[in-house]
């Protein structure tokens, strides 16, 4: 079950796609207002792995993938393998590069750094979205 934490994170992944004019395909959970109670189909699987956001530049065919992780999250196996395999589509990918983006709270940044360079993955190859410790409230804050 994702936490509060996630949600919140998703949620800005989700708008810094928007912003960047992708148009959300796919998205784990409800964040995103829907007409009569359609819902937004669940990413599809990236090797292993399924992405909390999947969003696309209709006219350029360019895929954004994004992943919300709580600081808990870093120091999982899973998280390495789910970062390896997103690495693998974004260096694959044909024409224009696919883009990811990490959403992570804001004290969670270095850890993030080291995990992306232990796994060879270069950060200036994925966009950071941070989460303010100001929209945490003070008894979530054991959960980042």
């Amino acid at each position: 079950m994702a936490t509060r934490i996630h949600k919140m994170l998703v949620d800005l992944i989700a708008r810094k796609m928007r912003e960047k004019r992708y148009t959300i395909v796919a998205m784990e959970g409800n964040l995103l207002p829907l007409p009569e109670d359609e819902k937004m189909p669940i990413p599809w699987k990236i090797r292993r792995h399924r992405p909390d956001v999947i969003g696309i530049r209709m006219r350029t065919r360019r895929v954004c993938i994004g992943e919300a992780k709580t600081h808990d999250d870093l120091f999982s196996k899973r998280t390495a393998a789910q970062f390896s395999d997103f690495a693998d589509i974004i260096c694959k990918s044909s024409g224009e590069k696919t883009e990811l983006i990490i959403g992570v709270p804001l004290h969670s940044r270095a850890t993030l750094l080291q995990l992306l360079e232990r796994i060879n993955l270069p950060a200036e190859d994925i966009s950071i979205i941070l989460l303010p410790e100001e929209l945490v409230d003070n008894e979530d804050k054991d959960l980042i």
